[in-house]
């Protein structure tokens, strides 16, 4: 059964293919495609982002899409950045930056 990764982060890629690996499946990424596929992040939690991006990969392939979202939720900080974690510093940062 062949699956795509919505994501082009390689630390995600590397992570959800581990926890898969056992299972056979062929594991494509948006990396893999032949097309740029672009997703924005407009919602207001993880799970509905999370569901956005795998629909919208879904119905562009026509394959079965897994996709995650996520953030750093710092308790001294009231649980900020939270979902606004990616956009905190800017476009274009590595994850050290």
């Amino acid at each position: 059964m062949e699956i795509i990764l919505a994501t082009l982060n390689q630390g995600k890629i590397k992570e959800i293919k581990g926890y898969l690996d056992d299972l056979g499946l062929d594991i494509s990424t948006l990396i893999d495609l032949p097309y740029p596929i672009s997703m924005e992040e407009t919602h207001n939690n993880y799970q509905e982002n999370a569901i956005s991006k795998a629909q919208t990969v879904a119905n562009i392939t026509g394959k079965i899409t897994l996709a995650d979202d996520s953030g750093l939720e710092v308790d001294a900080f009231g649980g900020k950045p939270g979902i606004q974690s990616a956009r905190l510093g800017g476009k274009g940062l590595t994850d050290a930056q």
